[in-house]
């Protein structure tokens, strides 16, 4: 369910990733605030609660994506930061009502800096994470149901 995500990592396919991402419908707000709590932003002329199609990053500025372009500088970062298998566990992410697998990948030459894809069990990435600096495993509970647990990096 996992593999071809792994996959278009570790061969650096932005393109293939962006084709798994799966857009949520979530209300949108005019007002919209700039923390994690807040509403996506309406687009010009939408008016508040019309859903528009997002994909939630949880990160130092958690954001909500809907613009194309944003959406591929973030794939464009993952395939071209190194990337290196971290971890895979399981988890619930946020706006999303089923548990999803958690693919953590790092650069081994910046392991404070992960970015997860929060995969479905349909195989669609549905949620985006990123570290922002922490230690990796400050993001992951000591229940965390790990499918492959986190690498020695010392």
């Amino acid at each position: 369910m996992v593999d071809h995500v792994i996959d278009a990592v570790m061969e650096k396919d932005a393109d293939a990733l962006l084709a798994m991402v799966r857009l949520t419908d979530v209300p949108c707000s005019e007002t919209s605030g700039d923390n994690m709590d807040s509403l996506p932003k309406c687009p010009a002329g939408t008016s508040s609660g019309t859903k528009v199609p997002v994909i939630y990053e949880l990160s130092c500025n958690a954001r909500y994506i809907s613009s194309a372009e944003l959406l591929r500088r973030v794939m464009d970062n993952v395939v071209n930061m190194d990337p290196h298998l971290f971890a895979v566990y399981e988890d619930r992410p946020l706006y999303y009502d089923a548990d999803a697998y958690v693919l953590a990948f790092a650069s081994p030459s910046e392991v404070t800096y992960p970015e997860a894809l929060y995969v479905s069990r349909d195989g669609e990435i549905v949620m985006l994470r990123s570290a922002c600096g922490f230690d990796p495993m400050r993001l992951i509970s000591a229940d965390t149901p790990f499918i492959l647990a986190p690498l020695d990096q010392k």
